[in-house]
């Protein structure tokens, strides 16, 4: 999310302008130029959470909000694409055998959780 807190994240970001964006208005992109393995990130330029009357919220597993992404990977990152996420709290990076994403949802609140193995994924609410 764009938030006030993440602002300093993307300082030094790539700065990507698509044609569909009013001028000035980009996606600002940490490129993971060095570890390929590991994901690009990105932040739209829209701040705050977006709610849209056509889209559902009330869903029938009773989860709210993603509130953490755990991003497991195989290969050395390196320290400088880790260091801009080591005071985020909501994003973890984390060594392991595999390349896997959780997300949490709610905290994890109701101690449930769903593997999607063909995605590498597991959501947890």
């Amino acid at each position: 999310m764009n938030t006030e807190e993440t602002e300093q994240l993307f300082a030094n970001a790539y700065q990507y302008q698509p044609s569909y964006f009013p001028d000035g208005m980009a996606i600002s992109i940490i490129k993971n130029d060095l570890q390929a393995d590991l994901p690009w990130t990105f932040q739209l330029p829209f701040k705050g959470q977006k709610k849209y009357d056509h889209e559902p919220t009330d869903h029938s597993n009773g989860i709210k909000a993603l509130t953490k992404a755990v991003f497991e990977y195989q290969n050395v990152a390196t320290s400088a694409f880790l260091n801009h996420f080591k005071d985020e709290a909501a994003i973890a990076f984390r060594p392991s055998t595999r390349n896997w994403l959780t997300l949490i949802f709610d905290k994890n609140e109701q101690a449930k959780q769903k593997d999607f193995e063909e995605l590498s994924l597991t959501v947890k609410y």
